[in-house]
């Protein structure tokens, strides 16, 4: 796979995850997959920020 196929991938797309037997999910837990991952990154997401808001914070103390 290519970078530029990489920079497309998102992980809320589930249509290419197969179960343990190597059959597609059916649509209910590909759905249950989808949301989670999402939750996950917002969660991620938000951690990231809170880190650099927190090094903003001490780089500014450490100017003054």
């Amino acid at each position: 796979m290519n970078s530029s196929q990489d920079s497309h991938f998102r992980p809320e797309d589930t249509d290419h995850v197969i179960d343990r037997f190597g059959k597609p999910l059916r649509t209910e837990h590909r759905k249950a997959l989808r949301d989670r991952l999402h939750d996950e990154r917002k969660r991620y997401e938000s951690m990231q920020k809170e880190k650099s808001t927190i090094r903003q914070r001490g780089k500014e103390d450490r100017g003054r």
